[in-house]
């Protein structure tokens, strides 16, 4: 289980690098094709975002190397993180 945690960290972007890459891809269509046609494609894209997978992961592995279940205080306070997180890496566009 810990090779695999550790191949995982290795290959996935967080969050907040998605959402500068973004706008670095944005950036660079505006300057090719103009503001308004980019926004115009954007406003008719659809866009499905995967959030969490890796802090879930984490939060499990964390807790069996302590040997215990999750409390639903552990889980609220979680949920309460990655909402947090979230709404900062995205409000940034």
């Amino acid at each position: 289980m810990y090779m695999y945690a550790e191949r995982w960290r290795q290959h996935h972007i967080p969050l907040s690098q998605q959402v500068r890459l973004f706008q670095s891809t944005k950036a660079v269509m505006d300057a090719t094709v103009g503001p308004r046609a980019v926004s115009r494609l954007l406003a008719g894209s659809f866009f499905l975002v995967g959030v969490g997978s890796n802090d879930l992961f984490a939060f499990r592995t964390e807790l069996a190397k302590q040997n215990r279940s999750a409390t639903q205080g552990d889980v609220a306070a979680l949920y309460g993180s990655l909402i947090s997180n979230y709404s900062a890496a995205i409000t940034v566009c």
